[in-house]
């Protein structure tokens, strides 16, 4: 999905007159470790005001913001102002719950009494009709509950100061993740690293980019690869290389030729001692490696 696509379905949602609604669901993980999925029960005024939050953000972020960055997960990094398409086919499982709500919206109800309001571990959002809606996800931090108990909580009634004694969720309008026409897009990519299992992705996808290298049996010892891929910031690397590359499609002893007569990177190498592959026993070798396969040379 381009921002100019993702844009055109957000002013969809922000401008349309046709009727659209909102509800909002809370997650938790039960004592047997099974993620639950509960629709909040909310008066119809909230839903309405919680809906006008929700857009007014999205259209601030994406619709009047000139200086956003929007670039594919696969190749991006952490940067501010930044949103990611999800351009990996592999979804995170802690993200599997955007897809049930999505088909499965009918769940049970929040119940105070038997659920567990203390280990609530999200809000998704879905804002829309029967017939199209957009899922919204956001992390949930403790830090954004105000425990009645512990705090001496006090509002405004009427004339006087009243004592609040309940627990109060404060929900801001920053979201993490928008699934909006089956795509996702990832605002908080800090959020996505931080225990949705995004980590277990990037392994997968460098290992599969390690065989990819692999096959082309264009190093002398491609475990070098492996171990590099134990540290995830080598691992991301590794997954950003693209089977697409030029470097991926070329014949071996073009590479070499490339590599030994390139002046930057030419002293950097060393070949093996049949003269067919590469070596990689330095740090340098091995990030030139992964710039090299990424068409940065």
């Amino acid at each position: 999905m381009t921002l100019e696509e993702l844009q055109e379905q957000i002013t969809y949602f922000t401008t349309t007159n046709e009727a659209i609604g909102l509800t909002l669901y809370v997650t938790y993980d039960s004592e047997d470790g099974n993620e639950q999925i509960r629709i909040a029960d909310i008066d119809s005024q909230t839903a309405i005001e919680l809906k006008e939050q929700f857009l007014t953000y999205l259209s601030e972020k994406f619709l009047n913001n000139d200086s956003l960055s929007y670039q594919n997960i696969s190749q991006g990094d952490n940067r501010k102002n930044t949103a990611y398409y999800y351009d990996i086919e592999e979804r995170p499982v802690g993200l599997n719950v955007i897809n049930v709500i999505s088909t499965q919206s009918e769940q049970q109800q929040f119940s105070f009494k038997e659920d567990e309001f203390s280990k609530i571990k999200a809000f998704v959002i879905a804002i829309g009709s029967e017939t199209r809606k957009m899922i919204l996800m956001k992390k949930h931090h403790h830090l954004s509950v105000i425990r009645g108990a512990r705090a001496f909580g006090i509002k405004i009634s009427d004339h006087r100061f009243v004592r609040v004694r309940e627990d109060i969720i404060k929900l801001s309008p920053n979201i993490d993740f928008l699934q909006i026409n089956g795509e996702l897009i990832v605002i908080s990519l800090k959020t996505l690293e931080g225990g949705f299992g995004f980590e277990a992705v990037i392994r997968r996808q460098a290992e599969a980019n390690i065989a990819l290298i692999q096959n082309l049996e264009l190093i002398e010892n491609i475990e070098v690869l492996r171990v590099m891929a134990l540290d995830i910031r080598n691992a991301r690397h590794i997954m950003r290389i693209r089977d697409t590359s030029p470097v991926m499609r070329l014949p071996i002893l073009s590479v070499l030729e490339f590599v030994q007569n390139h002046k930057p990177i030419m002293k950097k190498f060393k070949l093996s001692d049949d003269g067919m592959r590469l070596k990689l026993d330095t740090k340098v070798a091995q990030r030139l490696f992964l710039a090299l396969m990424n068409d940065d040379l």
